[in-house]
């Protein structure tokens, strides 16, 4: 799985700064450089003046951002801290005063930029109310405050910030929370090292790594900050010698009597994600047919003809897992979803053949399908400690899960990727179905490049960020009218399906 930037725990990040803060050769020389950078990026989020309100926490997060201040100040701003629990590290103190900063009982009623450390990496999540100028913009220190950096759980009085800068590596909260805003990574040296090197040497599994799907502020920021991107598609403009096989075929095994519509939504994410042929397989070929008269349809899946990959399951019905059951003993990826969830959780022989496959089986639950799942297996729902629910999920099915959501968790059995989608507008019905069938047509894409190339089959799992982020982003952009966001549907986001590919394959 690409990794689009690697996280970390909070143990992983305390022993990687322990050699550093060793190595200082200065009192609090790993604290001043991280100032550095904060106070950088501070700069691309100001104008040439303004004023800065440094909320200040008890401990190193406190003195982070007190730092900061400092070289605010001595750059001409007026800078005012809060002190959160009336102390702080006193030698940042100083050096804050000493700049020309104003520690403050009461902060003014205007300010350009707070700047949020008080709590971060070992923070707590009930946290006091705190009264703030609303017009600010917030630049929040490791993690906004009230957030645990683990798990991304937040307390009822947990900030929110339009950039969050974070130091060495991200970490997990980044990807969880979705009140990180745009995230940066800068980096802190002391004693001739630094921390990005020193996380980088840890090679523990399962790797974990943030995606977001879309930046949600206009800042641009320099060379001093990595800014956590997007994973773009692997779709381009066909080959001069491409037809209409060339980029893959999905198969779309979908929809009921019941639930119509689903084989719709499905087959048009499919059809709007590839220029390649997309087969549909089920009970609702004349309606498929009927609104994607491209689509070549059957009504079962023995006649539907040569594909690359399949999906299964948006309202296919939870009575027969007979198709479930043929597809799974193929050796072409299979992606299942709803119903066909539903019969996973309730028939073990078709967890076992999961468990046995070979080729690639991508399971995209939502939380209620996910703890359904993950209890006939004995295991823990995603509701404390999501990354690891996931992942416990992934290798005791060795497959590849999605758990779907605002922060979607995607795991393999040695791999993890958060997906902040940047907007909620998916939260809509049928939504889902669209997902996978823009999920389908990425596979089957990959495995016809992969029978080109002779490349792995685990390739295949690439295409889950990529399809979470295309489809996150045909979502906000399927929300957006000329007079601002407005109520969407699954429909309007399968139109936005091409619009949003071109969006994340833009280089500027």
């Amino acid at each position: 799985m690409a990794l689009n930037a690697l996280a970390y725990s909070s143990a992983q990040i305390r022993a990687a700064e322990a050699p550093l803060l060793a190595a200082q050769t200065e009192a609090d020389e790993l604290m001043r450089s991280a100032a550095l950078g904060i106070s950088l990026v501070a700069r691309d989020m100001l104008p040439h003046t303004g004023s800065v309100l440094i909320l200040a926490g008890p401990g190193g997060n406190g003195g982070d951002g007190l730092y900061a201040g400092a070289e605010l100040a001595r750059q001409g701003y007026r800078v005012d801290a809060l002190l959160y629990a009336d102390r702080a590290q006193e030698r940042a103190v100083a050096a804050f005063t000493d700049a020309g900063g104003q520690v403050v009982d009461k902060p003014a009623k205007n300010y350009t930029l707070i700047i949020d450390a008080i709590f971060g990496l070992g923070g707590r999540t009930d946290i006091e109310a705190l009264d703030l100028p609303s017009a600010a913009a917030v630049l929040a220190v490791d993690v906004p405050s009230g957030v645990a950096a683990d798990t991304g759980r937040a307390g009822e009085n947990a900030l929110v910030a339009d950039v969050t800068a974070t130091i060495g590596g991200l970490r997990y909260a980044h990807g969880l929370y979705a009140g990180c805003g745009d995230v940066v990574v800068i980096d802190a040296h002391s004693g001739g090292h630094s921390l990005s090197a020193q996380l980088a040497e840890d090679t523990s599994e399962p790797r974990v790594s943030i995606a977001h799907a879309r930046r949600r502020t206009e800042y641009s920021f320099g060379d001093h900050a990595y800014v956590v991107g997007t994973q773009p598609p692997l779709v381009s403009e066909p080959t001069p010698q491409a037809d209409k096989y060339s980029g893959g075929v999905v198969g779309i095994a979908a929809g009921s009597t019941t639930y119509p519509g689903a084989a719709v939504l499905c087959a048009t994410g499919a059809v709007r994600a590839t220029s390649s042929m997309v087969r549909y397989a089920g009970p609702q070929a004349r309606e498929v047919v009927r609104a994607l008269p491209e689509v070549v349809a059957t009504e079962s899946i023995d006649a539907a003809g040569r594909v690359q990959a399949w999906v299964y399951g948006p309202g296919s019905g939870t009575t027969e897992p007979a198709d479930l059951r043929a597809l799974l003993r193929t050796d072409l990826p299979v992606v299942i979803d709803a119903d066909g969830l539903t019969l996973l959780s309730e028939h073990t022989s078709l967890r076992e053949l999961v468990r046995s496959r070979r080729a690639a089986t991508i399971l995209t639950p939502h939380a209620g399908e996910f703890a359904r799942l993950a209890s006939a297996c004995g295991l823990p729902s995603a509701k404390d400690n999501p990354l690891d629910a996931v992942s416990q999920l992934a290798r005791e099915l060795d497959c590849a899960v999605l758990l779907k959501g605002r922060a979607s968790v995607i795991a393999t059995p040695r791999s993890t990727v958060v997906v902040d989608a940047g907007s909620s507008w998916a939260a809509t019905p049928g939504s889902g179905d669209v997902l996978s069938g823009i999920l389908g047509a990425f596979i089957a894409l990959r495995v016809a490049h992969a029978e080109l190339a002779n490349v792995p089959a685990s390739w295949t799992y690439d295409a889950i960020p990529e399809s979470v982020c295309v489809h996150a982003v045909a979502a906000y952009l399927s929300a957006c009218t000329p007079w601002g966001e407005a109520p969407t549907s699954a429909s309007r986001i399968a139109e936005s399906v091409p619009a949003a590919i071109a969006y994340l394959s833009r280089r500027d």
